[in-house]
C-alpha cells in the first residue's frame, strides 16, 4: 500500500477560482454543476453535506472537505453565519489525473482549534476577505496545505487507505483511469483499456479487480452513469442526448442502466433534483 511520504513527493496539486462563501441558517450551495473536483474549508459554523438520497455527512468548523464533481452535492448551513473558502481542485499522481474524482462519497476531516492546519485556514480568511496583490498565489498555497493535512488524517501509521491511491501504486492502471474519465463517450473494450495500460488483458483486469473490488467495465459504467446524473441536474440537454455523451448509442439501454443503479428513471431523477442556487 502506498506511503503517505511516497504520496505527498509524487503528488501535483492545483487550487482555483478561489471563493468565499457565506450562508445563513439553511442557506445552501450547490455543487452539481462544479467543473471540477472541489475544496471547502468550513471556517465558521456547521453545515450538512447533502447526496442524493443517502443520509447527510456533518461537518463542523474547522473541516477541510474533499466533493469529487461526479457526486451531486449540495452544502446546506445548519448554524447562522456559516464561512466557507472554496476552490477547484485538480490533483495529479503520476499519469493519472483528477485523483478526487474516484472518490464514492466526499472526504471529511475535522481538525482540534489547536491544530497546525490552523494557520492556513487564518491565511485563507485574511486573503479571501480582503484580497491584495499575491492573494491567489496565497490561497493556492494555503489550501494545499489543508489538503495534505486531510490527507495525513486518511493516512495514519504512514500508509494511505484509499483505493485509487492503491490503484496508482500502477501507473498502468493509472493510464487507463485516465482514459475512461476523460472520454466515457469512447467505445472503450476490456481490450483496448489493457492495450493502453500495456498488459494482457487477463493481467489487467486481474490487476483492476484488485484494486478497486469491482471490474473495468463496471468501473466505466459507473462513471458513464454520474456524469449522467450530473448533466440531467446542470442542464436541459434532452436525455437522448446526454445518453450519447456518456457513451450509450441507445436511450432504452441507457435508461435501463440508469433505473438499475439510482432507483428511478433519468426523467424522474431530472425532476425530482431540480437545481437550486446558492442561497
Amino acid at each position: 500500500m502506498i506511503l503517505l511520504e511516497k504520496l505527498l513527493s509524487g503528488l501535483d496539486v492545483e487550487v482555483s477560482r478561489f471563493t468565499m462563501c457565506r450562508l445563513d441558517l439553511d442557506g445552501r450551495v450547490d455543487l452539481r454543476s462544479a467543473p471540477a473536483a472541489s475544496v471547502h474549508c468550513l471556517l465558521k459554523g456547521s453545515a450538512d453535506l447533502e447526496i442524493g438520497g443517502r443520509n447527510p455527512l456533518r461537518a463542523e468548523s474547522p473541516s477541510v472537505i474533499v466533493i469529487p464533481s461526479s457526486l451531486a452535492t449540495r452544502i446546506r448551513a445548519r448554524s447562522p453565519g456559516v464561512l466557507l473558502a472554496c476552490g477547484d481542485v485538480d490533483a495529479t499522481y503520476r499519469e493519472a489525473h483528477g485523483l478526487f474524482e474516484y472518490l464514492d462519497t466526499p472526504l471529511v476531516e475535522r481538525f482540534d482549534d489547536g491544530d497546525p492546519v490552523g494557520g492556513a485556514l487564518a491565511t485563507l480568511n485574511t486573503e479571501l476577505n480582503n484580497p491584495e496583490a499575491g492573494s491567489d498565489h496565497l490561497c493556492g498555497a494555503a489550501l494545499n496545505q489543508c489538503l495534505i493535512y486531510l490527507l495525513r488524517r486518511y493516512c495514519e501509521g504512514g500508509e494511505c487507505r484509499l483505493p485509487w491511491l492503491e490503484a496508482l501504486e500502477d501507473p498502468r492502471l493509472g493510464r487507463a483511469l485516465e482514459t475512461m474519465l476523460d472520454g466515457p463517450d469512447e467505445p472503450h473494450s476490456l481490450e483496448s483499456l489493457a492495450a493502453i495500460s500495456g498488459m494482457s488483458r487477463s493481467a489487467f483486469a486481474a490487476a483492476f479487480q484488485a484494486a478497486f473490488d469491482r471490474t473495468p467495465m463496471d468501473f466505466l459504467k459507473e462513471i458513464r452513469l454520474r456524469r449522467a446524473a450530473r448533466l440531467l441536474v446542470s442542464t436541459d440537454l434532452p436525455i437522448k442526448s446526454i445518453a450519447g455523451r456518456v457513451g450509450y448509442r441507445s436511450r432504452s439501454r441507457f435508461s435501463a442502466a440508469f433505473q438499475s443503479k439510482y432507483g428511478e428513471s433519468p426523467s424522474g431523477f431530472r425532476l425530482r433534483t431540480d437545481p437550486v442556487e446558492t442561497v
